[in-house]
């Protein structure tokens, strides 16, 4: 009875344990997807898919698609991702030995963006008048996903409604435009981007002021580049009416104080062109000949007394031409071993004065020619020292020309005390009007002209060290009271 006991414990004990010990089979199945876009149901390709728990991380091919083979049966969490789209997470399926498939649709991010607001509060404000062309635009913008914006800004002008980009992704609410042109009604737009959608902002407009009747013009060097200036007598409105990669000198006014001839090197060579007075309509003159001689700067050229053509030099020849650049003729040949620097053309009596030189910028004549480039008459013969002129006076019987009375010559060209000279056409007497006013010592007047109505000379000064700023100064046409009009600037005209 006791053995029997004893076995039945035993086959217990081998029982439970067989019990314990028992496996249960892995199934597998497959796993087959694909990935559209949601708006447009295109395959979405290279987006990366995942599984939790985890299988493997694999990408979508050409069409979208995806395979896990020989994945363990039961339920999955599949996640779909791709850059510019939203995540997708979908959950699924998987028995054994059956394929499971699913499709994971992902939305576009730019779909789910809201688009920036548009901008607002602009500055200049619609409908306004700016205080000058030198305009700084401003606005505010906002986000409602708080995205960071960036910003183009468009500007039309109301002739033709030709519109320009002129900044493109600005960071900043505000943007210092170019220079404007004067009485111009401009139209102007800020568009938003966040990087998925833009928003064009309102067209607003506003207005240039009038162009200031200006009766001054020089020249001025900033930056190592000459350029012409526009301003009034009290100095208080100087406009740059030029601006392009060459330097820009020597304005002169028609005697119809309507456009401006100038001197330009945007070229290799230095040619003529003309501007309106504000600067607009720039067109070149000159094409085949261009204005030439011994020193650039010191070349000067003058308009017909009708206004219609310009006299200027090239070189040891003078020539003549039509302000459209056509009825181009040689009006007269320099004597022999010089070629022209300066000319000046009077109404009265219709006749040219020219200043000529030699290879040697202190060698300089002064002739008096008739219109059809005749010499006429030989009013100033070289000196020891530095000349520069002539320039006739209203009545067309003196001219002004400058004089370094010291006589210096040296390599540099440097001039050490130059005076302004008024020489009569009929008694040949010549004035040192310099020395009449209050010169200081040391310095030299330059570039004489006269006034309008002939009661003031306008000039340059500078000190002869050949450093220092440059002045234009007027003075009354005796030599008295010299007075200051403006620093740093050269080539003075007054109309």
């Amino acid at each position: 009875m006791k053995n029997t006991h004893l076995l039945f414990l035993f086959l217990t004990l081998l029982f439970a344990s067989c019990q314990e010990e028992k496996i249960t089979p892995q199934v597998f199945g497959s796993l087959v997807g694909t990935v559209l876009s949601t708006e447009d149901n295109i395959a979405i390709a290279q987006a990366t898919v995942s599984t939790n728990p985890p299988t493997s991380s694999l990408q979508t091919d050409e069409l979208g698609r995806f395979t896990v083979e020989q994945i363990e049966a039961g339920t999955y969490t599949i996640r779909a991702e791709k850059e510019g789209f939203v995540t997708e997470i979908e959950n699924v399926t998987v028995f054994a030995n059956q394929d499971a498939n699913v499709i994971l649709r992902l939305i576009r991010e730019s779909t789910v963006n809201s688009a920036p607001d548009k901008p607002q509060n602009p500055q200049p404000a619609t409908g306004s008048v700016a205080a000058s062309t030198d305009i700084s635009f401003s606005w505010t913008g906002s986000d409602g996903n708080n995205d960071d914006l960036t910003y183009d800004v468009i500007l039309c002008t109301s002739d033709e409604f030709t519109c320009d980009t002129i900044a493109r992704d600005l960071t900043e609410t505000e943007f210092d435009a170019p220079e404007l042109q004067h009485s111009t009604v401009y139209f102007w737009q800020v568009r938003a981007k966040d990087g998925f959608t833009d928003t064009n902002g309102d067209l607003w407009s506003f207005e240039t002021p009038a162009f200031p009747d200006n009766r001054f013009l020089c020249a001025r060097k900033v930056n190592g580049k000459y350029d012409i200036y526009s301003s009034d007598a009290e100095n208080t409105s100087n406009i740059k009416l030029t601006n392009s990669a060459g330097d820009s000198w020597r304005p002169r006014v028609n005697p119809q104080r309507t456009k401006i001839a100038y001197l330009s090197n945007l070229g290799i060579e230095t040619h003529l062109y003309v501007m309106n007075l504000d600067g607009s309509e720039k067109t070149q003159v000159t094409q085949g000949v261009p204005v030439s001689g011994l020193s650039p700067l010191e070349l000067d050229f003058t308009w017909s007394p009708n206004g219609a053509e310009i006299l200027y030099p090239a070189g040891n020849e003078l020539y003549r031409i039509g302000i459209s650049g056509i009825g181009l003729s040689k009006v007269a040949d320099a004597p022999e071993g010089q070629m022209f620097a300066e000319v000046d053309w009077t109404q009265i009596g219709n006749k040219i004065a020219v200043r000529t030189t030699g290879n040697n910028i202190y060698e300089s004549d002064i002739f008096i020619l008739d219109a059809a480039g005749n010499y006429l008459q030989q009013v100033y013969a070289d000196i020891p020292g530095r000349e520069t002129g002539p320039r006739f006076s209203l009545d067309g019987n003196r001219i002004l020309y400058t004089h370094d009375i010291t006589g210096y010559e040296a390599p540099d060209g440097r001039q050490l005390a130059a005076h302004i000279f008024e020489k009569s056409l009929t008694t040949n007497v010549a004035i040192d009007l310099s020395e009449e006013s209050d010169i200081l010592a040391g310095t030299n007047d330059l570039d004489a002209d006269y006034s309008p109505d002939g009661a003031f000379l306008i000039f340059v000064n500078t000190n002869n060290d050949g450093i220092s700023q440059k002045n234009i100064l007027r003075m009354e046409a005796a030599g008295d009271d010299r007075e200051l009009l403006f620093g740093g600037a050269v080539m003075p005209e007054w109309f």
